[in-house]
């Protein structure tokens, strides 16, 4: 089968064989399949309607902060960004990712913690309740 230079995110999940073949291939990477396509197809529309607000017609640079709680695997949403970017404004787009830690705030004192080790949401200082401001 002879695969289109350009595939848009729809194309691609509609076309079952190249789904398919993409899904192995990240298969035997070591990838699952996970929903940062989802997310960058997401993102490409977003950045094409601003564009289009703006009177943009191409998109030079992305700037994304993802936290480290998001679930989101860096290096297959830089795969699907890569992937899907062809084609629409963001084609020569460079996609930078700020890795957001995760910073949490107490409700009773309001001291501020930001270590993965804090996982469990109770303040040191107060016992209070953490929440999750970031990350």
């Amino acid at each position: 089968m002879e695969y289109p230079k350009r595939l848009c995110f729809k194309e691609f999940l509609g076309n079952k064989e190249i789904f398919r073949a993409f899904q192995r291939a990240n298969y035997s990477l070591g990838f699952v399949e996970m929903h940062e396509y989802s997310i960058v197809q997401a993102l490409l529309n977003q950045c094409e309607d601003i564009a289009k607000e703006h009177n943009a017609t191409k998109i030079e640079k992305i700037v994304c902060k993802i936290g480290i709680m998001s679930g989101i695997e860096i290096h297959l949403f830089e795969i699907a960004f890569n992937t899907f970017k062809e084609g629409t404004i963001c084609s020569e787009a460079r996609l930078i990712i700020n890795r957001q830690d995760l910073k949490l705030k107490c409700e009773g004192c309001d001291r501020e913690f930001s270590s993965l080790r804090r996982l469990i949401s109770i303040c040191d200082v107060c016992g209070d309740i953490l929440n999750t401001i970031d990350g």
